[in-house]
């Protein structure tokens, strides 16, 4: 059985160091476990956005997404913003298993 792909999914900011520090993360990631698909998106208009990102992987055929929160301030829960995206992109892509992890914070 694949591994699920990862969506690291990060609020836009108008401080470029919150979108430096997601993109190594991720990276970091890709790099310490280079068999798992993972991608970075952001909420709030930021680019790359989460429905594009998610269409791209269910093209390839994903059949399992985990969205990670990154929330680099507070870390708690996922957030409303993202557990209602999660709901969307599951309707959206229904041949897709999503789930929403709790988040990575500081």
């Amino acid at each position: 059985m694949a591994a699920p792909a990862l969506l690291m999914l990060a609020h836009g900011a108008d401080d470029p160091e919150v979108h430096q520090t997601s993109w190594q993360l991720c990276e970091r990631l890709r790099n310490n476990r280079p068999n798992l698909s993972v991608e970075l998106a952001f909420l709030d208009g930021g680019t790359p956005e989460p429905q594009a990102t998610v269409a791209t992987l269910a093209a390839g055929g994903a059949a399992e997404l985990v969205i990670v929160p990154l929330d680099l301030s507070r870390a708690i829960e996922a957030d409303d913003q993202t557990t209602e995206l999660a709901a969307t992109l599951s309707q959206t892509h229904p041949e897709l298993s999503i789930q929403v992890s709790r988040p990575v914070g500081p």
